[in-house]
């Protein structure tokens, strides 16, 4: 009989796989493990099952229009994830999936999940960059920035390096007008910290 370890340990392989881009190897891996253990808790074989389709919805949706037209009941086969409790890596595969469908707005959604956590938030700072960049345009990013950092983080000092972690991800992948306009926004903010200035001056030089 599968047991719990055996269960969290084929988890994180998938999860593993589809983070490579190897969505196939992980459904196999699913669909091996159903076909194999049939005596699994019906519970445990109903949340492996949605597991597949949303793996065959990656598969499946490598044409823009195709992601673009998913239907609400994929959308909401994509959300319920994997159980109750999801983990840093549930929602971290989670919010790749909507990136990689081009539903930006979802996938930023789901990554704010991770701000219960700073640390796990700083992990996904890059995710949520590459979302904005392609939801927003220079003018309008640094207000989306200062919302999402608002709505994210108290405290001033985290919410400011979120801020130049954005600008620090647009310049490295070459949004280099996307990197200017949030430095020249933060640049307004009084009293920066010493470590926030060098970052800026870093960027800037």
């Amino acid at each position: 009989m599968t047991g719990k370890i055996t269960l969290a340990l084929i988890h994180k392989e998938a999860n593993t796989y589809r983070s490579h881009g190897l969505p196939q190897e992980a459904r196999d891996l699913y669909q091996k493990l159903l076909s194999t253990s049939p005596h699994l808790p019906q519970n445990i074989r109903a949340d492996i099952t949605k597991q597949i389709q949303q793996i065959e919805l990656e598969i499946g949706c490598d044409a823009l229009e195709e992601c673009q037209a998913i239907s609400d009941e994929q959308i909401a086969v994509i959300k319920q994830g994997w159980r109750d409790q999801s983990g840093f890596d549930e929602i971290f595969t989670t919010g790749k999936t909507f990136y990689q469908l081009r539903r930006y707005d979802d996938a930023i959604g789901e990554l704010k999940k991770l701000s219960r956590n700073v640390d796990e938030l700083k992990r996904v700072t890059g995710a949520v960059a590459a979302c904005l960049i392609r939801l927003y345009g220079p003018g309008d990013l640094p207000a989306a920035v200062d919302q999402l950092a608002s709505e994210l983080l108290r405290n001033q000092k985290a919410a400011l390096s979120f801020r130049a972690a954005i600008a620090e991800n647009a310049l490295k992948w070459g949004y280099r007008e996307h990197a200017r306009s949030v430095l020249q926004h933060i640049r307004h903010h009084k009293n920066l910290p010493p470590e926030i200035q060098r970052r800026i001056f870093a960027l800037a030089s």
